[in-house]
């Protein structure tokens, strides 16, 4: 199995999103619930920002978590100086690779190799995965991460040559930024597999969003291309349609045996309420993972299979996220009568199939006149109220 190592950026991109702002404490609680769960890395924020994000940043490196966490830095020597004043050993160095962004900013190709060049100057760290000696850290730091962003509108053979260079300058891992979320699966393989090929031995990583709902994928496929870190954020949270979720990746690679992460699913669940919480944005009831509705249940002919196994149509188990192992049915238009069957004998009444049959009949009206499911409530008191005289209570 190739262990792959995924990199939470939650306190970082996700709090990018528009309006949220995690407390210090927080963001402190957080990631205990990350580092509880397995995730060997959290980029932790931005210690550019100024002073109050400095002392947050400095608590957080105190906090004695036995995780990599990882400033996010612009490509300038003040901003890995504020990362070094805030007690990182690990950064990730994020410079513009795209025509376009260069542009913007007005600069060009050469300025980002000179840069590069100019920051890592003082040569390779001891980072196991590239079997090389110790000698003195690149500018202070045990691990240095060098990103592209916008990687996606750059052209591979540049992509390549910076891969190259950091390979070269003694950088742990190369990160490619989908920054705009517009990559396709098909593409992140070939892109991959050829910076993979042209440069063995350094950590390829990813960062996807999700503009066009493909983060999840674009980050599985890059996976199996040859990547071997990935950027996640709980719930997606991140800018505009936000970033691939952690809690999709992680069961994602579950269903691939080849792969694995180390994570301890079971207190995803709890991690991603959390985060919402804080976050003030809801998770919507189809949420992969973590939505209401994943593992509750209305068709008929899905109730009766999963009477007798739930895996035939459950991928996984509930508990396997730390979500509640019971089944969850609910009476509706679709509903059959082995889902009333079971619903009432949940409420303690014997149904017989015959009876249920009838009832059936009145659940699916009185639905179509409400225009939703029943509640267990709403049930409950139709079958009293239509069936009491012909079914049998315990």
């Amino acid at each position: 199995m190739r262990r792959i190592h995924l990199v939470d950026t939650t306190l970082r991109d996700g709090e990018q999103a528009p309006g949220v702002v995690f407390s210090p404490l927080q963001r402190i609680e957080l990631a205990r619930q990350l580092a509880a769960c397995g995730v060997p890395e959290i980029e932790s924020g931005i210690p550019a920002m100024g002073a109050a994000e400095q002392a947050a940043l400095r608590e957080l490196n105190l906090a004695g978590l036995r995780v990599r966490l990882t400033a996010w830095c612009r490509a300038t020597q003040e901003d890995l100086d504020a990362a070094r004043a805030c007690g990182f050993r690990s950064v990730h160095i994020s410079l513009p690779s795209s025509p376009i962004l260069l542009s913007t900013l007005g600069r060009d190709e050469a300025w980002v190799f000179q840069t590069l060049e100019t920051l890592l100057h003082r040569g390779a760290q001891s980072f196991p995965m590239l079997g090389k000696k110790s000698v003195p850290p690149c500018n202070g730091f045990d691990f240095i991460s060098v990103g592209a962003q916008d990687a996606s509108r750059t052209n591979t053979s540049t992509l390549i040559r910076l891969a190259e260079t950091v390979k070269k300058l003694g950088g742990a891992r190369f990160r490619l930024a989908d920054s705009v979320g517009c990559w396709n699966p098909l593409t992140v393989s070939k892109v991959v597999r050829q910076i993979r090929a042209a440069v063995p031995g350094l950590r390829l990583g990813v960062h996807m969003h999700n503009d066009l709902g493909m983060a999840t994928a674009n980050s599985l496929v890059a996976v199996q291309s040859g990547a071997t870190d990935v950027d996640v954020t709980v719930n997606g949270l991140g800018e505009r349609a936000g970033n691939a979720p952690l809690e999709q990746m992680a069961m994602a690679l579950r269903t691939l045996p080849e792969f694995d992460h180390g994570l301890r699913t079971e207190g995803l669940y709890a991690l991603c309420c959390n985060v919402a919480r804080y976050a003030g944005r809801g998770v919507p009831p189809s949420q992969p993972i973590t939505g209401r509705d994943v593992f509750r249940h209305e068709s008929g002919i899905h109730v009766h299979a999963l009477l007798n196994d739930r895996r035939s149509y459950e991928p996984f188990s509930a508990s396997a996220v730390g979500r509640s192992p019971d089944l969850n049915v609910t009476a509706g238009k679709h509903s059959g009568t082995a889902s009333l069957i079971y619903l009432l004998k949940q409420g303690g009444v014997d149904l017989k199939k015959e009876e249920a049959g009838a009832l059936l009949a009145l659940v699916r009206g009185r639905s179509e006149q409400l225009g939703r499911g029943l509640s267990a409530e709403e049930l409950q008191t139709l079958y009293e109220n239509e069936r009491g005289s012909t079914c049998v209570k315990r």
